[in-house]
């Protein structure tokens, strides 16, 4: 086969293709939980050193380190999250209930999730090193902002 009869295959090939084909990197995915710590006397958003959050229910961690923030995948299955926040050897365990709504992005992308928070349950153990959680946007459609704070 000659290179021009290549070329002219490789054209049809990559022209043919409508946008709606190819799922772009621009294109938003399933949007994670957004959590940033506060401090519950000044209300300020601080760094939490030594934290170490664990899905309870996949058995994963999902973060071990010093942060302000935590992005948190959410289970669209179960619509219900556990996690175990550990800070400074004591556990506390976070319950997060939300409704799923499913999004058509494009034949290419196909769907993704987008959650809207039902409430948080911080599971009292008489030791809990989290003071409060405040949920500040019930809708998880992006990860601009953050979604919720945790006081302690």
């Amino acid at each position: 086969m000659n290179f021009n009869k290549l070329l002219l295959i490789y054209f049809f090939i990559l022209f043919s293709c409508e946008p709606d084909d190819l799922c772009l990197e621009t294109y938003a995915d399933t949007p994670k939980l957004i959590v940033k710590f506060f401090d519950s006397n000044s209300q300020e958003n601080i760094v939490i050193d030594n934290i170490i959050v664990e899905d309870n229910d996949r058995n994963i961690i999902l973060f071990s380190g010093s942060t302000d923030s935590l992005s948190v995948p959410l289970d669209y299955i179960r619509q219900q999250t556990s996690l175990n926040l550990t800070y400074s050897n004591n556990l506390d365990k976070v319950y997060i209930n939300y409704a799923t709504n499913e999004v058509f992005v494009s034949k290419g992308c196909g769907y993704k999730m987008n959650y809207v928070l039902d409430n948080i349950i911080l599971e009292n153990d008489n030791e809990n090193w989290i003071n409060f959680l405040e949920i500040i946007n019930h809708n998880i459609a992006e990860e601009s902002n953050y979604h919720v704070k945790i006081f302690f």
